[in-house]
This record gives structure tokens, sequence and C-alpha cells, in this order.
């Protein structure tokens, strides 16, 4: 009986020419992926999301390795158009998805529906460092849980739910460095608290709530902060510092001796000669700050 060939023999010269072949398919792949994974897209039930780790673009891959995930921020494009208020809405799924993630460690959802429920819901609650809750439905119940978080460095209240009582509950967090309080809910009391933060480096306070309303933005009270309070705030370590005052009530010692690097100023007054002359003094100061001007109203 005749032995039919083989239709092709493989050389170890051919088979170290394959080898060598993968090889160079297995770099070009690799090279195709982001060494940076944090802007990276996913679909999620007509939602858009950037993750922090690959994970594909299914939402059972998803669902698969939601664990791993370590970065969620929202995509606008990529979302429905807002309701009449202005806030996106998360759908139960999307929510559920969050909530299961345990390596969570940013998590931005601005002018969304998101709320304290949605959030006590994580398990990865604890881990949490940048926190975006600007123009959400998140009130002083996330802030009683986070009281204390060594982990917490940054995060945005902008127009959400939050009363002075809440506010204050975040002097507790060691690490915090950033927080942003625009058009909420302050009073002196709060601000004393802020005050005693011991890391914090960027403040920014614009307009005040009278009440809590589900309106999206509401305006602004007309406020001045009083010179002995934007003192008190200058005598820690703030760099960067946005604050609703009228320029020639701004504490001029007290600023030139401070660590502050950027000073935004909001003001409704009109601008007077007052207002000059308080500028030229804050800026012919020893310390180099950089003053952005802007009318508020």
């Amino acid at each position: 009986m005749t032995q039919r060939p083989f239709p092709f023999r493989l050389s170890l010269k051919g088979l170290f020419g394959l080898v060598a072949v993968a090889a160079v398919l297995l770099a070009c792949v690799l090279a195709m992926i982001p060494r940076d994974e944090k802007a990276l897209s996913i679909r999620l039930e007509g939602y858009g999301l950037a993750v922090g780790k690959f994970i594909g673009t299914h939402q059972g891959l998803f669902r698969q390795t939601v664990m791993e995930v370590t970065v969620v921020r929202i995509e606008p494009d990529n979302f429905p158009p807002p309701r009449e208020d202005g806030r996106i809405v998360l759908s139960p799924e999307l929510i559920a998805d969050v909530q299961r993630c345990k390596t969570l460690h940013i998590l931005e959802l601005p002018q969304t529906t998101l709320t304290s429920d949605d959030l006590l819901g994580a398990n990865s609650l604890d881990e949490l460092e940048n926190l975006v809750l600007s123009d959400t439905l998140v009130d002083d119940r996330v802030l009683s849980r986070l009281a204390g978080s060594a982990k917490l460095k940054s995060i945005s209240l902008m127009g959400s739910r939050v009363t002075p009582d809440g506010v204050a509950k975040l002097a507790d967090c060691p690490n915090l460095q950033g927080l942003w309080l625009d058009t909420t809910m302050i009073d002196e009391a709060s601000l004393r608290a802020i005050a005693q933060m011991p890391e914090l480096v960027s403040l920014s306070i614009r307009g005040q709530r009278n009440e809590i309303v589900d309106d999206r933005w509401p305006a602004d009270s007309a406020r001045t902060l009083p010179p002995e309070t934007i003192a008190r705030l200058a005598a820690g370590k703030l760099e960067v510092l946005a604050v609703p005052c009228k320029p020639a009530n701004l504490p001029l010692e007290a600023l030139r001796q401070s660590g502050i690097q950027t000073l935004t100023i909001y003001w409704t007054p009109e601008y007077d000669a007052d207002d000059d002359q308080a500028i030229k003094a804050i800026q012919a100061g020893p310390n180099a700050i950089t003053l952005c001007l802007f009318p508020d109203g």
C-alpha cells in the first residue's frame, strides 16, 4: 500500500518563520490596545461610559468584568436627550452594574438622576477617591457615609441637594484636597468646618441655594462672603479659591500672607474705584496671585 505524502512538509526553518510571523502579529495587536485605559468607551443599553479597563463593547462582557472597573464617567454625546429638568436619566441596569464594581476609584456622573440610594448601594463606596456629583439628586446621606474616608480626595457637589450639615461632615475626611460647592446650601458654620480641612487646596463657592428644589441649576442668590470668612479660608493650605465677593471687601493682608495662587472672584455690585484699587493691591502683593474676575448675575 502506497503511503500518501503530506500536503506540505514543515522544516525547522519554516517553523521558526511561522513563530516569528505570529510574534509580529501579536505585537501589532498589543500596540493597538491603548496603554492608558481611562479613555475607552463602552455601550450599555444606549449609554456611553468611559471606564478604566478595556472591557470591549458588549454588555455581557461588561457584566463579567465589572468588578475590575476603576473609572466610570459619562460621555454626554452618547446618552439620550435629558429630561425637562436637564438631567440625564440613568437606567436601573446601569446603576446596578456600577454598584457591583468593587475597585471603583473615580465616579463622574454629573447632571444625571443619580440619587443617594444609588451610591449607598455601591460596593466601592469606601474606595472612591474622586466623585463628581454636580447637579444630581444626592443629599446628606452620602456625605454622612463618606465622613471620615481617608481615600476621598475630591468631590464636586455643585447644584446638588446637600445641606450645611452634610457639608460639615466632610471635615472628617483627612485627605480631601478639592471641594466644589457652587450653588449649594452652605452657611457660616459649614464654612468654618471647611476652613479646618487639613489638606484642602482647591475650593469653589459661588452663590447659595435657599431651599432644596429639583430644578436644574437654580439661580444664585446675591451673596458676598464677609472678609473674616475669606480670611479664615485663606489661612489654610488653599492654593485655588473661588468666592462671591466684592473686590473692595477682600481681606488683602490675609490673601498676601496665604498660599493662594489663583483667586477667582464673583461679585454682584457694580465695579467701582474701590474695587479697582483693591485688585491692584492684590496684584502688587509679594506672592503671585492669578486674579480672575467674573460679574455675578
